[in-house]
């Protein structure tokens, strides 16, 4: 007897190992699908939810600051910082001399708890290690974890056991009596998209939480990493295979999800078989694992737009961020050549490579959702957006009258194809940020992998985007196999004398993935591998590890200079004209946290100190657009400073004047040295806040300096040269009035 209620269906997006400030846009996509065919729908962001469950007052991220953190006793704060100071604490703790090796570990390594919902068993079948809530995955000769990045969900993941035992199941309990889990459990059919390797942990933990519920609904693992997964036959074939005879899944869909999940829908509601459902594998009655036949690609002009959980709207303006929202694009690589990746396969059986949607469709999508959900920014989804299909964008956006701010991905060009008039037209249409997959400034690097692109088409894009006004991002990937080190200290030569045409680069690590071209073709990507078993689906180069502690050695200093004179340049200037005026300034400092400590950075010796660590929140995607990538800066002041700290303390957020700042530094000055004169006092405080600047840590600078157009020196060049370059305001009313009384006489007004 079929259902009489037609009941909806749930797609969950699991916690995610970043923080995110935006929707994603499977969940979203699904649900449009799903109301376009009149299946009802909506999703639930975990990861969202959960971070906001962590980071809430007296939660477990503030847990952990006080009783984890703090029990170094050679710690204290002063000023009354915010619970995201957790993210930037292990880095202070790092370079404390005092800190052991084996007490950092306790920290920068998020304690293993048990957890019932992973059990030993999936965990070996897998050959995956779990980190308590941070829900990493080992592949045994490559680590995929991110306990580098100074991220706040990681971070809160270093708890008191005694407290929780897992984060992420003390979330899910909490929410057992709430309205959403009842929610939830009455549903159709629940869809859990895995669309991160990091979420497949979480998935499970969630899939056996909900099942042991006896009114649980069907289960559907899906997404574009379960996907990638499935094509490992072992160890992952063999863990989804269990958790489906084991009942704690009752589906897996493979490639796109729209129409498998639409019709398991129809299956379950009128009760019908489900071998006719295409793309899926699931557990036939004779106990024997059915795979489906693969259906074609969808037409992506013929899904709907997105449509967004309006509810969940607000978790991700809480700390004024503004809403991006993501549109659907591309499927795919419209180049899909480079030896290193990987897209294709997580997107398409064999053979197909790309699908992509009209400019049209996507421009309706952006007014659509602009309408709906108040949002002037939007990200383009995609591996990387062809140069027509922009043009084609850009024109329909203009024609519409579509105001926003737009972020996109890009491989490099010829500059013939990817050109001047192409850019400024982008930069009408409201593109503000481009993400180019450049991977190395190097050659031979560039020749190996097949990026179709060699260091001049590379330039010259980066050059052309900021005369445009558009803000281009390198991604760099520092530590390819053979990579040499003369070919690593060239790559930051490259960004350093052409550090003016960069606004961020980002690096990243070379992951070779067992099924990219590169791992499958050895003779032509000459690769020094380690032993590997064929079940990981990771691989690791010899030269890898050692370039990536060369890197951090090294370059990664040079990096942060970098990086540092990126957003600080404009200040750089102010204060090194020749007419600045200190004594008319006035300064703002970055939010930081002031910490007072029994030891210094740089010594063994117990001595007491404060800590200024400004955490630089500067948005690196463009103007307004919520991208963050924290870093630290610690300035050590000797206890003689007491008062300046307490003036640094009391302003953030606000401005402090030069000579404020001047009379708090002399006074710690003559503490430590009676005999300092008032011009090396004076001369030493210009010093450390043209260094504060030149780190980053100061935001803003106002006053100080005011330069006129120099009138007289363009009458000097006019009268020497005849070139005008100005007229004085009343002398061109003056003209205007002469021209105008003149074609009055002519007849011609």
């Amino acid at each position: 007897m079929s259902r009489q209620k037609k009941l909806p269906v749930v797609i969950v997006f699991p916690p995610y190992f970043r923080v995110t400030w935006s929707p994603f846009m499977a969940p979203a996509a699904l649900v449009g699908y799903l109301l376009e065919h009149e299946q009802p729908a909506w999703s639930v962001d975990l990861a969202i939810r959960y971070y906001r469950w962590l980071a809430r007052k007296n939660g477990p991220l503030d847990h952990a600051t006080k009783e984890t953190i703090w029990q170094y006793a050679e710690l204290q704060k002063v000023n009354d910082a915010t619970r995201q100071d957790i993210c930037i604490l292990p880095d202070i703790l790092y370079f404390l001399a005092t800190m052991h090796r084996q007490r950092l570990q306790a920290i920068k390594d998020y304690i293993v708890s048990p957890n019932p919902y992973v059990t030993e068993d999936d965990l070996l079948k897998a050959n995956l290690t779990e980190s308590s809530g941070a829900h990493k995955l080992n592949f045994a000769l490559c680590d995929w974890s991110y306990k580098d990045l100074p991220d706040l969900m990681n971070q809160a993941m270093v708890l008191n056991e005694n407290q929780f035992d897992d984060p992420f199941v003390a979330y899910l309990e909490s929410e057992e009596k709430s309205p959403l889990f009842a929610s939830i459990l009455d549903s159709l059919v629940i869809g859990i998209s895995v669309t991160y390797i990091d979420q497949l942990l979480p998935a499970i933990i969630y899939a056996r939480y909900l099942k042991r519920r006896p009114n649980c609904p069907p289960i559907v693992f899906g997404g574009a990493a379960l996907t990638f997964l499935l094509h490992k036959k072992d160890p992952f074939q063999r863990l989804f295979d269990s958790l489906l005879k084991k009942k704690i899944i009752n589906a897996l869909v493979r490639y796109e999800g729209e129409e498998p999940l639409l019709r398991f829908s129809q299956a379950i509601q009128k009760e019908q078989s489900l071998h006719t459902v295409p793309g899926i594998r699931f557990l036939g009655h004779n106990g024997v694992i059915v795979d489906t036949q693969l259906q074609a690609p969808l037409d992506l002009d013929k899904c709907p737009t997105p449509v967004y959980n309006k509810e969940e709207i607000p978790l991700y303006t809480w700390q004024s961020h503004p809403l991006v929202l993501t549109v659907q694009v591309t499927r795919g690589c419209y180049w899909s050549k480079c030896g290193f990746c990987v897209y294709v396969k997580q997107k398409f059986p064999d053979g197909k490579k790309y699908t992509c949607r009209s400019p049209e469709h996507v421009a309706r999508d952006i007014l659509f959702l602009q309408r709906a959900y108040g949002v002037n920014y939007f990200r383009l989804a995609t591996e990387s957006v062809p140069p027509i299909w922009l043009r084609s964008f850009c024109e329909e956006i203009l024609r519409l009258n579509i105001r926003v701010k737009i972020m996109t991905f890009m491989r490099n060009e010829n500059a013939n194809i990817l050109n001047a008039d192409l850019l400024l037209l982008m930069k009408r249409a409201g593109v503000t940020q481009i993400y180019f997959g450049s991977e190395s400034p190097i050659e031979r690097v560039l020749n190996l992998i097949n990026k179709g692109v060699n260091q001049k088409n590379i330039i010259d894009n980066y050059y052309m985007c900021n005369i445009a006004g558009i803000t281009p991002v390198f991604s760099w990937i520092y530590d390819y196999a053979t990579l040499t080190n003369d070919e690593l200290e060239e790559s930051i030569r490259f960004f350093e004398n052409h550090r003016d045409a960069f606004r961020r680069i980002n690096p990243s690590r070379f992951r070779l993935f067992s099924l990219a071209p590169m791992a499958g073709d050895i003779e032509k990507y000459p690769l020094a591998l380690k032993e590997h078993s064929p079940h990981n689906i990771l691989m690791e180069t010899v030269e890898g590890e050692q370039r990536d502690a060369d890197f951090f050695r090294k370059i990664f200093p040079r990096y942060i200079d970098l990086n540092n004179y990126f957003h600080t340049i404009h200040l750089r200037e102010r204060v090194e004209n020749v007419n600045f005026d200190w004594h008319h300034a006035k300064f703002s400092f970055y939010g930081a946290l002031i910490i007072k400590s029994q030891y210094g950075l740089n010594t063994l010796e117990k001595k007491d100190v404060f800590f200024v660590v400004v955490q630089d929140s500067r948005n690196f995607f463009f103007d307004n657009f919520p991208k963050r990538e924290p870093f630290c800066f610690i300035i050590e002041f000797p206890i003689a400073f007491e008062e300046l700290i307490e003036l640094i303390a009391s302003r953030f957020g606000n401005t402090i004047s030069f000579n404020d700042f001047l009379t708090g530094f002399a006074k710690g000055c003559l503490k430590l040295n009676p005999k300092f004169s008032c011009e090396e006092i004076e001369e030493l405080a210009v010093s450390i806040l043209r260094q504060f600047v030149y780190c980053g840590a100061i935001s803003h600078v106002f006053g100080g300096v005011y330069t006129q157009f120099p009138i007289e020196i363009s009458r000097h060049i006019s009268e020497k040269t005849g070139i005008i370059m100005t007229k004085e305001a009343d002398e061109t009313e003056n003209i205007l009035k002469d021209y105008i009384q003149y074609t009055a006489k002519k007849g011609l007004v």
